[in-house]
């Protein structure tokens, strides 16, 4: 919707602005845009809104011209009025437009401080494209990082484009929301300090930059004790080829959180991805890489609001998606080049029409037969997949499911774990390599070409599950985080923290 200064809106009234004739100027225009900002401000409150937005010079700026030079002050104290929440939604129609191009066009100028102003559906939608284009930055970073020979010379020039005092401003304009891709941020940041190429200079400015950042209270001590021991020398990140080991790593973003949310926060994201990485244990409890924040959680929250996964069949209650997907699986499921993946599918298909449905009780029985150490024949155990990025997935549906990681070549290794109803594993991966999620209840051993594992209790989602994988993309994050989600058919879902995943069509 386009915005009229109040100047510009008398002017075209021919009288000044009065609120209570907007009838008779709409009856009297024959302008569709005009008419349509007229109607707009019949909304409550409209001209105390108008108001603030004339007497506001920089937003006023943003939203005729599309940008502003000043940094974001909110010397007129909207905030703190009683009505704010009225006025975020009344600006957003106008204030959106302006910031998505500005988001999208990669310039961070101080224009994008002002998401703070949107209303907070459309502020997270900002917030997720500033947090695209700053992590796109990084890609020169890293390319640096990469040579054998790098210099702090080098480092430093790309490094002030991603590490400046105006992204840290539009940062600390995010919500909390949001807060999950400022603690990305910061991750980005620390792998600086693994390049052969930083020094103590470096890595001093680089936390003193970060700690300007809006941070919480645990995080913003951490960063202080890790300057501490930087300038102590108890960690040196001199270009000397030395790595940097876990022991330090790891408390700069701890679960001390437990203590002042009493267990409401059992994860925080951790400077894991630079550091040499410990045995990934799975189902494992108390790791700071093992759980999901507050702000995560809101973050995931927000994500289905925006983007609500559209089912790969169209199911309703009158139709029984299993009998028939019994044999839609073996039609139209794709077959995989990794002989061993395919023969795990293969071995589904059979199970699946033989029809060899049994009791629960007896379902019980041979699940008994099953242990952590029993897997699919050829398959490798996922928590041992040390290759890549840290990866994440815990499983909180009311479903047990089977997790298949593999890149997708004849030969190559293929990896698998079973997780329970509020169950984890944490291993590592690659882009360009496939994950793949089955649902069902009581996993047992099954005979077929090769020894595999089905499960006893199926269902429609089982089906469904079948007959999709997705595919890593191409990433700068340090670290992935997969959830899955539901009670049936029509909820089943593995949600993606960070947006890596493209679904293998």
């Amino acid at each position: 919707m386009k915005y009229y200064a109040y100047a510009e809106l008398s002017r075209l009234l021919n009288e000044p602005v009065r609120f209570d004739k907007l009838d008779d100027y709409i009856h009297g225009s024959t302008d569709p845009v005009l008419v349509e900002f007229l109607e707009y401000l019949k909304r409550p409150n409209a001209e105390l809104f108008i108001g603030w937005m004339e007497q506001w010079k920089e937003l006023r700026e943003i939203v005729l011209k599309g940008e502003t030079s000043g940094s974001f002050s909110d010397y007129l104290r909207v905030q703190g009025h009683t009505l704010y929440a009225s006025f975020q939604q009344f600006v957003t129609p106008f204030l959106f437009p302006q910031l998505m191009r500005t988001a999208e066009s990669g310039m961070l100028s101080p224009t994008l401080e002002y998401v703070t102003v949107l209303e907070p559906d459309a502020r997270a939608i900002i917030e997720n494209v500033i947090y695209e284009q700053i992590s796109r930055l990084f890609t020169a970073v890293h390319q640096l990082q990469a040579q054998k020979k790098v210099t702090e010379e080098q480092l430093v020039p790309v490094i002030h484009e991603v590490v400046n005092d105006q992204i840290t401003a539009v940062l600390n304009a995010f919500s909390k929301r949001s807060y999950v891709h400022v603690i990305s941020y910061v991750e980005h940041c620390f792998s600086v300090l693994e390049s052969k190429g930083c020094t103590v200079r470096l890595a001093n400015w680089i936390v003193k930059q970060l700690q300007q950042l809006k941070l919480n209270p645990d995080h913003l001590r951490q960063l202080s004790d890790f300057q501490q021991k930087l300038r102590s020398g108890e960690v040196r990140v001199e270009n000397k080829g030395t790595r940097m080991s876990g022991s330090w790593l790891k408390p700069v973003l701890t679960v001390g959180t437990l203590v002042v949310f009493a267990g409401l926060i059992t994860w925080i994201i951790v400077f894991k991805p630079w550091s040499e990485h410990p045995d990934p244990q799975e189902l494992a409890g108390g790791s700071s890489f093992t759980e999901f924040t507050v702000e995560e959680r809101k973050h995931i929250d927000s994500l289905l609001k925006i983007i609500q996964p559209e089912p790969l069949f169209q199911y309703s209650e009158e139709q029984d998606f299993y009998i028939e997907g019994r044999e839609l699986m073996v039609d139209a499921r794709k077959e995989f080049s990794n002989t061993k993946v395919d023969n795990f599918y293969k071995a589904w298909e059979e199970y699946l029409l033989k029809d060899s449905m049994q009791t629960p009780q007896k379902c019980k029985e041979l699940a008994k037969q099953i242990t952590k150490d029993v897997l699919p024949e050829g398959f490798t155990k996922l928590s041992e997949k040390k290759n890549g990025k840290p990866t994440f997935v815990r499983n909180e549906s009311d479903f047990a499911v089977q997790v298949l990681v593999f890149n997708d070549q004849p030969g190559a290794k293929a990896y698998y774990c079973e997780l329970k109803k509020d169950e984890q594993v944490e291993f590592n991966m690659n882009p360009g390599e496939f994950i793949a999620v089955v649902a069902g209840k009581h996993a047992i051993p099954y005979q077929a070409a090769t020894e595999s594992i089905v499960f006893c209790e199926i269902d429609n989602a089982t089906i469904s599950s079948l007959l999709t994988s997705y595919v890593l993309k191409a990433s700068n994050e340090y670290s992935f985080k997969f959830l899955i989600s539901g009670t049936n058919i029509s909820d089943f879902q593995l949600i993606d923290m960070y947006g890596v995943l493209e679904l293998n069509r």
